[in-house]
Formats: C-alpha cells, structure tokens, sequence
C-alpha cells in the first residue's frame, strides 16, 4: 500500500468516525458541536467558620496541608476575643476591689502564661499551612526574626490563597460542583 493509498484510508476513516459521532448527537453531518471543556485548572473555595477555624487549630498540629485564608484570620479573631475577654475580667475584678492587685497578679499571670504557652506550636502550624497555601515554602516562617520579616509575612497573609492543588495539598473548604 503506497502513500495515496493510506492517506485515502485514513480519510475514510475520519468520515466514519464523524459520521458516528453525528448520528450519537442526532446532529447532521457538519452541524456545529459543542466542544468538551476539561475541569478548569481553579476550583471554588468557601470561607471557613468560626467553628471550623477553631477545630482546626486545636486539631490538626501538623505543618503539612495548607490552611486558607479565612482559617487564618478567623483564629487570629478567636484569639482577640479570647484577649478582650480575658483583660475585661481582670479590669472588672481590679477596679471592683473584690481582690488585691498582688493577688490577682497570682492567678493572671499563670494563666496567661499557660495560655500563651499552649497556643504557640498550634499558631506556628497554622502559619505554615498558611504559607503552604499560597504556594510558598513553611521555611519562610523564619521571616519573623528579621526586621522586616514580620511586615512580609502579614503582607503574605493578606493574599488570596492559591485556586488550585499545589503540591502541599487539594485546595482547602473546597466547593462541590
């Protein structure tokens, strides 16, 4: 079989091959059709609660996966709350003579040293699962203890996460479609 030959063969075969996906289509022959489109290389992401922020902090104390931008700022408002809160009371008990400022100082000081204390390997955590989400390395959390570090990475906070898997992890409260 010459070069004709084949290159009139696989004409043949083109036409077929259309022609049974027109008659699948119940379209006629050269009618136009609509393309396929493949998944969009971004997918849907919805914002975090209060709650989810909260379980996630006290859950997952691990540096891999990615944690979105929501999770993020929603935990740095539970842990202002948590401040106001705790600083309203010792203002209330302070300035209502219930108990001495050398007493409360007892009680305060611990408690906020404790608190302190358990919410650092949880928060560091949660910066790098931030970093991690916008693509960048969790190594970058070592910004912090240069001088202009810290103003970075709350620059890196501000950004929108990245659309897409990356290679730490699917995108986080991803939408079903």
């Amino acid at each position: 079989m010459n070069q004709a030959d084949r290159y009139l063969d696989d004409q043949a075969e083109q036409e077929r091959q259309q022609r049974a996906a027109a008659e699948q289509f119940q379209q006629p022959m050269g009618a136009y059709q609509q393309p396929v489109y493949q998944q969009p290389a971004y997918v849907l992401q919805r914002m975090a609660s209060m709650g989810e922020a909260w379980s996630n902090f006290w859950s997952r104390w691990t540096f891999a996966g990615r944690a979105s931008r929501s999770e993020f700022w929603l935990m740095w408002v539970w842990g202002l709350l948590i401040g106001i809160a705790f600083w309203t009371i010792t203002g209330i008990l302070t300035v209502s003579d219930l108990v001495t400022v050398s007493d409360l100082a007892l009680v305060i000081i611990p408690l906020s040293g404790i608190f302190c204390l358990a919410v650092i390997i949880p928060s560091l955590c949660l910066q790098v699962r931030r970093l991690h989400d916008l693509g960048y390395s969790g190594w970058l959390w070592w910004l912090n203890f240069v001088p202009v570090g810290g103003l970075v990475l709350f620059i890196f906070f501000l950004l929108p996460s990245e659309p897409r898997p990356n290679r730490y992890g699917p995108v986080p409260f991803q939408v079903q479609q």
